[in-house]
This record gives C-alpha cells, structure tokens and sequence, in this order.
C-alpha cells in the first residue's frame, strides 16, 4: 500500500491506497483498480474513486485534470473529462471530447468522424482532432488527423501523412506539408525556442514560427551522408 507525506504542512496520508502519484495541488490515487484524486494539503477526496483505467495524459496539468474512462463501445476505447481542481468539470460542445492534459493554455480535442467523412479521409483512424482552451472554448475545429502537445507557443498538427503548425489562438501557420515520416506517437517537429528541426526523408529543414525556410541541406551528398541535430 503507498500514501505520502507533504512537506509543506506536515500532512500524512496514510498507506492505504495501491498507487500514489503526486502531482502539483492533488495527488492520483488508485484502489481496486479504480482512480481518483484526492488533496495533496489534507487528503480531501475532490475527484472520486469511479475511474476505470490510466491512460496517457492523464492528470494534473495547469489546473486541470484529465481522466479517462472506458466508453463500452469497444474495448479498449477510452473517453476522457476535462476537470479543474476542485472536481467541476469542463463542458465542451456536444460531439467534442478533450483529447488530451492542458498544455500552455491550450489542450487537443476530438470528435468521431461520420461514416461518410472517413470514407473520404486519405488517412487518419475515424476521429478528427481540433484545439480548444480548458474553459471549453474552441479554438481550432477538430479537422486534422493529429495535433501535439503545444510547445513554445505553437502547435504542430497531423494531415494525410503530412505535418504544418498553428499559433495557440488555432490560426494556421504553416499548412500540412512536410513528410517527416513519424508516427503519431512522436511529433512532425517541435519548436525549441524560436526554431524546429523537421527531418523528412531526403532532406532537413530548419524554419522558424512564421514557416520561413532558414536551413536545408540534403542527407545524401555525392557519397557523404549528413546528419543534422540540435546542440543545446
């Protein structure tokens, strides 16, 4: 069994729980297989224990939290509440599902495509995703195959096999259009500082937030091949 102790205040809680993950103001605890979320100061249940599954994202992130639970349609197949930290939970549009933990303000978002939409998708797995603000307000209709996490002020998105970038505001910078060869599970390219390294399969590109092209150079060179990466 595992529980915790805050520094700050000197509040113990007992080992009672199966797992413990601390987070920022709450703590995720799990028993029998079911999680919830209790007071990191006093132990204070806020979100309860009727969760049935960890998924990725899942947790503290800015003052909301993301929990998921399985839907029943399939196994397997997660649905997921926006929460903030004192339990109330965030109400999007209908159709519309937060996709994802809040991330500089902003978090992704997702809807079920009509039979009629993934029939003419050329990729994709049934669901489009979109941006949204934790208040519920969306910024960018879900429409895309995939959008990453924000990371310094943009956000990276997936179409028919191709990466391009948004502002947090959901305005379209660079449209889909590099090959990076990445699954979904890692982004087309992300942004360090003011600059994103973006490896596609003959070349490398380096271009800043606006989507101007500052570096290119070919990976294959007469017999010499090159390999670009970041020096922090």
């Amino acid at each position: 069994k595992e529980g915790y102790f805050n520094a700050n205040n000197g509040f113990v809680q007992e080992a009672v729980f199966d797992y413990v993950h601390v987070y920022d103001s709450l703590v995720l605890v799990e028993k029998d297989g079911l999680y919830g979320f209790v007071k990191a100061e006093n132990g204070e249940m806020v979100i309860p224990m009727v969760y049935d599954g960890l998924y990725d994202d899942v947790g503290e992130s800015e003052g909301y939290v993301l929990v998921g639970y399985e839907t029943g349609e399939k196994a397997g197949a997660p649905a997921f509440k926006l929460l903030d930290v004192e339990g109330n939970e965030v109400i999007f549009p209908e159709g519309i599902m937060p996709d994802s933990s809040v991330c500089e303000g902003v978090l992704r978002i997702s809807r079920k495509l009509t039979d009629e939409e993934w029939q003419q998708k050329e990729s994709g797995w049934g669901v489009a995703y979109g941006l949204a603000k934790p208040d519920g307000t969306i910024v960018h209709e879900p429409e895309f195959d995939y959008v990453y996490e924000a990371m310094n002020g943009i956000v990276c998105y997936l179409n028919n096999g191709l990466c391009g970038h948004m502002d947090l505001e959901g305005n379209v910078i660079v449209q889909a259009q590099y090959d990076t060869f990445t699954g979904v599970e890692i982004p087309g390219y992300s942004f360090h500082s003011d600059y994103a390294l973006i490896e596609e399969m003959d070349r490398y590109v380096v271009i800043d937030k606006q989507g101007n092209e500052v570096f290119t150079a070919d990976k294959l060179q007469g017999n010499t091949r090159f390999s670009v990466d970041w020096i922090d």
